[in-house]
C-alpha cells in the first residue's frame, strides 16, 4: 500500500496518540449496547476502512498515513480491550 506510515512515527508505531481514540470508541460501542461480534466487526472494518479511505481521501485526515499492520492490530487490541471492560461494567 502506498503511503505507508514509518517505523516510530503516528500510524507506525505499535501505540500512538490514536490508539487511545480506538480505545474510547469502544466504551461508547458497548454502551451502545453493541453485541461482541459487532464490536469485532466494527474494530476489524474500520482498520480496512481506514486504509481505503486515506488511499483515497487524504485530507479527511490529520496524519493521512497508512497505518503499519502492527498499528492497526494494536488499534483493533485497545478498541476490543476497552469494549470488554466497559461491558464487565454494565453488568
Amino acid at each position: 500500500m502506498k503511503n505507508e506510515a514509518l517505523p516510530a512515527t503516528i500510524n507506525g508505531a505499535y501505540v500512538d496518540r490514536f490508539t487511545l481514540a480506538h480505545a474510547v470508541a469502544g466504551v461508547v460501542a458497548a454502551y451502545w449496547k453493541v453485541t461482541p461480534i459487532q464490536a469485532v466487526v466494527l474494530a476489524v472494518g474500520w482498520e480496512i476502512g481506514e486504509d481505503w479511505l486515506k488511499d483515497r481521501y487524504p485530507s479527511l485526515f490529520p496524519h493521512p498515513s497508512v497505518d503499519t499492520k502492527e498499528n492497526a492490530l494494536v488499534d483493533v487490541g485497545a478498541f476490543l480491550v476497552a469494549y470488554t471492560m466497559a461491558r464487565k461494567t454494565q453488568e
